[in-house]
């Protein structure tokens, strides 16, 4: 079934192809990344301050926040998640049923509702890997700096303003009214999703936690090694990549998959992730040359190459060096053209040992950082 899957894939990309090849055409501010002009859609970030409220007062803000719904079928798949979920992340779990009883929902609906989307990216993706390897870059330094390009359809930029909460001992980017993106005292971590095309799916399965769940925990660990303790048997609903900082100088690329943990892309200086497995990569070379299967796939494998590269020429591993690699690493950054719709729609950077983040609303080649504080009330840019 597995070489099945794999060739209907493959099948489907070569189809893709040579359709995009007829099609491609570059007019106006459809430019790719070596010339990409347009005008930020987002130019601010806006910094809600929990650090002397309750947990109600967090639940009741994030219950306001829209996002996309589940189907009921769906839910019956996310039966262990709760429970899961409170081995982990037991405060967290406690605010999320707040904000359940305020939605009128099981907090069930909550967890799914912030982890499914992953599910659709990953099993779409095992058919159609040219829409599936768009995807995120992450790195992390090993002095306490992680961050990622979070890559998404350019009319993301149109919906809710981006927002960081700061509670009294984190920061995180409340996406779908839950925690995403962060950092705490100690550590930093920021998510890619993974294409394996061997992998399934963890729903239905006695093991599961979702992502927000994982990314809530991370950021009241001591270390990045605690964080590996604690995700030890656990699955996401598909296969994720978290990049992971802490400030004592350790870092990884941690994969979950249904049935293993993987740390992968492990360098002294640091760690990175692109959307691919090597399996996947080696599968998807076997068909295409190099050029022709990057270029379809969203530069997946030219986004990880380039921060492999980075970690091994770059003089200086600071703010400023993940900056710039953020900026120039290959992405289609353009606006309108078919095959240029996805893009980076927002750059965040956690410099854990010095207490702060940096975060861009929009493509950090059009808008300047907002650098935010961990531990004060003080945002500027």
């Amino acid at each position: 079934m597995k070489k099945f899957i794999l060739s209907l894939a493959l099948s489907i990309l070569m189809l893709i192809v040579g359709v995009k090849y007829s099609n491609a055409q570059v007019a106006g501010d459809n430019l790719d990344y070596f010339n990409a002009q347009r005008q930020p859609v987002q130019t601010t970030v806006e910094v809600i301050d929990f650090t002397d409220k309750t947990d109600y007062e967090l639940a009741e803000y994030l219950s306001k926040i829209d996002r996309d719904t589940v189907p009921s079928e769906v839910l019956e798949q996310y039966a262990a998640v709760v429970e899961n979920n409170r081995k982990i992340a037991p405060e967290y779990v406690a605010m999320m049923e707040i904000q359940a009883k305020l939605r009128g929902v099981d907090v069930v609906q909550l967890f799914a509702e912030a982890s499914y989307v992953d599910v659709e990216v990953s099993e779409y993706g095992k058919i159609k890997i040219k829409q599936a390897l768009k995807g995120c870059t992450s790195m992390a330094f090993n002095n306490g700096i992680v961050g990622q390009n979070n890559d998404m359809g350019i009319d993301f930029l149109e919906g809710a303003p981006t927002v960081m909460i700061r509670t009294k001992n984190s920061l995180f980017i409340p996406t779908d009214g839950a925690h995403f993106q962060g950092m705490g005292e100690h550590v930093g971590i920021v998510l890619n999703t993974i294409i394996d095309l061997e992998s399934g799916t963890t729903l239905g399965k006695d093991n599961i936690v979702s992502t927000d769940a994982v990314f809530a925990m991370a950021v009241q660990c001591k270390s990045a090694d605690e964080f590996l303790e604690k995700i030890k048997g656990f699955g996401t609903p598909s296969p994720i990549n978290f990049t992971i900082a802490d400030d004592q100088g350790n870092h990884y690329a941690v994969r979950l998959f249904e049935d293993r943990m993987e740390v992968a892309n492990h360098d002294d200086r640091g760690s990175y992730s692109a959307n691919h497995t090597q399996a996947t990569k080696d599968a998807i070379l076997k068909k295409f040359d190099i050029y022709t299967a990057n270029s379809y796939t969203s530069n997946t494998f030219a986004r990880e190459e380039a921060a492999r590269s980075f970690l091994k020429y770059s003089p200086e591993l600071t703010v400023g060096a993940m900056q710039h690699v953020f900026s120039v690493r290959p992405i289609n950054i353009s606006k309108d053209a078919p095959e240029s719709t996805f893009v980076t729609v927002q750059t965040m950077i956690f410099d854990v040992a010095n207490g702060v983040a940096y975060i861009t609303p929009d493509n950090p080649r059009f808008v300047e950082y907002t650098k935010i504080e961990l531990n004060t009330n003080t945002n500027s840019k």
